[in-house]
């Protein structure tokens, strides 16, 4: 029986994991399998810590992918608001914040005067349409999601 030489083993791996289009498996198995050998974990062991780690990359890609498909201007987050200023329940942003409503398929319509907060530092703004509607957006493209978020006509965004 002939041994490869391992150099010549790493290439045939990149090669096969670009002909199968698995990129985070041909960069990390070196080390996953490492990793394995000194925490003596079984081949299945190793199989599934690869398998995994290309999944997690791959979500992550899709996550980002979504995001950039939604075309959101800005990512904002209800921590960046202040509740204090606004006239609307802090428990019924976050619930809306928190995205269930989108496993429900629940519509949501928002409303509300956006012209007063163009004129009031960024601080004292009232909650915005705008920013539930981002937040909305960020939150069902990191759900898996397909989102697409497109200004209304008074927003400069």
């Amino acid at each position: 029986m002939s041994t490869v030489p391992a150099s010549l083993q790493e290439a045939s791996i990149h090669a096969h994991c670009k002909t199968l289009r698995i990129p985070t498996i041909a960069a990390q198995y070196s080390r996953i399998a490492d990793q394995a050998t000194r925490q003596g974990h079984s081949h299945v062991h190793y199989l599934e810590a690869l398998l995994a780690a290309e999944v997690e990359e791959r979500q992550q890609r899709r996550i980002a992918w979504r995001l950039s498909e939604a075309r959101l201007p800005k990512i904002k987050t209800m921590e960046e608001f202040d509740f204090n200023a606004s006239s609307v329940s802090t428990t019924q942003v976050r619930s809306l914040a928190d995205g269930s409503y989108l496993d429900r398929a629940e519509p949501v319509i928002f409303l509300g005067d956006t012209e007063p907060a163009s004129v009031l530092p960024i601080a004292a703004r009232p909650l915005s349409r705008s920013l539930l509607r981002r937040t909305s957006a960020w939150r069902g493209c990191s759900a898996g999601m397909a989102s697409w978020f497109k200004p209304l006509p008074s927003q400069s965004s």
